[in-house]
């Protein structure tokens, strides 16, 4: 992700939260030109994202293929600013 498509009011860390709640989504748009969500499932739902840990969903494999179609995802992500969830920081 390019740093200028990177909301100003979210920090590094919550741009790699969005990214897995994103892929972590049931599917969005059924086109031939981009990949089926989710494509990780957390291995426990646990309310805090940051201590989840996720793991493949799916039969896909890392080639030229699949790699074009997250491409596209990568495109819709940045581009939708609407779909974001905002999540509470908690602070320990």
């Amino acid at each position: 992700i390019r740093p200028g498509d990177v909301p100003g009011s979210m920090d590094a860390k919550e741009m790699v939260m969005a990214a897995l709640q994103f892929l972590s989504r049931e599917s969005i748009a059924n086109s031939p030109d981009l990949e089926s969500l989710p494509l990780i499932r957390p291995l426990q739902e646990l309310a805090d994202l940051e201590r989840r840990t996720f793991h493949k969903h799916g039969k896909w494999t890392l080639d030229t293929r699949f790699k074009e179609k997250v491409l596209r995802l990568e495109q819709v992500f940045v581009s939708s600013p609407h779909s974001w969830k905002w999540l509470k920081r908690e602070f320990l």
